[in-house]
């Protein structure tokens, strides 16, 4: 019995031993090459856990300079795989230490493929180009200005990026102190990345003052420190009732301002459903240099009207109005032009007819 377990277990050694050595030499009849085994290799097994996006232990596999580099340690000695703690780590039978650490281990002959790389000096090609990291991105990298924000007396503003193309409108938002000369960064796009017709514009809007809101906004395409100001506080509208019956009608008397000539609405809501608008555009506001009226008109005559559209007397409502100013077309549809600035102004509040 003990002659024969001898002879067994010799037997086992020298089927290990000649595996292992048939594995060397298979993996030695063509030399290891970086680009053909090592990296696609990593790039399957490792880069989600050590490529441009995430990078545990600071370290990264996706490039034969950063293997060498290291992370928060090198882990590999190049001529010296016993010593490399990279082959100590996919070799490891501990789950908290192999890697990689989830899904199957790398196979023998992969494990004998880096081995190899290693002890023959972890070469590769100097001219391999390592991959950009998302942050690394020009669209991660915005230009960095200043706005300067005048005629504010606001204590805070909330400022935004806007970039606008034909078909769509796209913020990045920031807060920033305000008052009368506050200063902030503002961020943009390099003029060289936007496509023809696009324009990108630094605005902002002032932190209520009463129930005031004010609001600036400056296109441009190429990036430059700007002054962005606001228009002058806007005169509340004048409230009327013009008629009690059938319905309540009401006249919101608007006084010029300059700073808002383009465009002026106000709206009425009494209850949770009764809402009623009116607006105007600058070719009005021009007919009447002294100031210019909204009156709601009488509409129970028309066919179709139903009284509960219409307002009543007796009953809070609350008012809002909207003005807006500058070089910028009221319509949303038209595109901005290098130059053009919006100004708006809204304001608020209750009045029983």
């Amino acid at each position: 019995m003990s002659h024969r377990f001898r002879s067994t277990a010799l037997a086992l050694v020298l089927v290990t031993q000649t595996h292992l050595t048939g594995l060397a030499q298979s993996v030695a009849a063509s030399a290891v090459d970086y680009g053909r085994d090592i990296r696609p290799l990593f790039k399957e097994r490792c880069v989600t856990c050590h490529g441009a996006v995430k990078q545990k232990g600071k370290l990264r596999l996706d490039a034969g300079a950063l293997i060498l580099k290291g992370g928060e340690n090198r882990v590999v000695a190049p001529g010296d795989s016993r010593h490399s703690d990279l082959l100590v780590r996919i070799t490891s039978d501990d789950k908290d230490e192999r890697m990689p650490p989830e899904g199957k281990r790398l196979s023998p002959e992969q494990i004998e493929l880096v081995r190899q790389w290693v002890d023959a000096g972890a070469k590769y090609p100097a001219e391999e180009k390592i991959p950009k990291a998302p942050a690394d991105h020009w669209a991660f990298q915005p230009v960095v200005r200043t706005v300067t924000f005048a005629g504010n007396d606001a204590s805070a503003v909330t400022a935004y990026t806007q970039l606008r193309t034909e078909h769509s409108n796209n913020f990045v938002t920031f807060l920033t102190g305000g008052g009368a000369s506050a200063s902030s960064p503002y961020f943009a796009i390099p003029e060289s990345r936007l496509s023809p017709g696009e324009v990108q514009s630094v605005g902002a809007s002032t932190v209520p003052a009463g129930n005031v809101v004010r609001s600036a906004a400056v296109f441009f395409r190429s990036p430059e420190d700007r002054t962005l100001t606001f228009g002058a506080m806007p005169s509340a509208p004048e409230l009327r009732l013009v008629s009690a019956t059938p319905t309540a009608r009401l006249r919101a008397h608007f006084a010029m301002q300059a700073d808002y000539d383009r465009y002026t609405s106000i709206n009425y809501q009494q209850g949770q459903n009764t809402v009623v608008s009116l607006s105007m555009s600058q070719a009005y506001a021009t007919l009447a240099p002294g100031g210019y009226d909204l009156v709601i008109p009488e509409l129970t005559g028309v066919t179709g009207f139903d009284p509960r559209w219409a307002l009543h007397t007796g009953t809070q409502l609350l008012w809002t109005s909207a003005r807006i100013g500058g070089s910028l077309a009221s319509n949303y549809y038209t595109m901005p032009h290098e130059g053009d600035v919006s100004r708006a102004a809204s304001d608020a509040g209750f009045i029983t007819p």
